[in-house]
């Protein structure tokens, strides 16, 4: 979570909305030859080949696994989530996914 819809919001003045693509880190991790395709085609590249697939399933994807929580005061938590919901709802608006499942929202 981050105030990502603020620096995109600069982009898209400069830029063409079609001129990005968003890929929900989630997604990458559980999908990553299925993300390869979706960029190959947003990039107008063609299918991926044989040897574009291997280097995918090759890398080792960090910061990819489940964790737990850490531990925080549930006051902590409630001002965390109140502060950072106006972007939450400002990135979904702009790149047009939903993080409510994957980030608590």
């Amino acid at each position: 979570i981050g105030f990502y819809p603020v620096c995109l919001e600069d982009y898209l003045k400069l830029f063409p909305r079609q001129n990005f693509l968003f890929i929900k880190f989630e997604d990458y991790t559980e999908g990553r030859e299925k993300i390869l395709n979706k960029v190959l085609k947003f990039l107008d590249m063609g299918p991926s080949t044989e040897s574009m697939k291997e280097i995918v399933k090759s890398k080792t994807v960090a910061n990819a696994g489940h964790f737990e929580p850490v531990p925080m005061l549930n006051e902590t938590r409630l001002a965390l989530r109140h502060f950072f919901s106006p972007f939450v709802r400002d990135l979904k608006r702009i790149v047009g996914a939903d993080f409510v499942q994957s980030w608590g929202y």
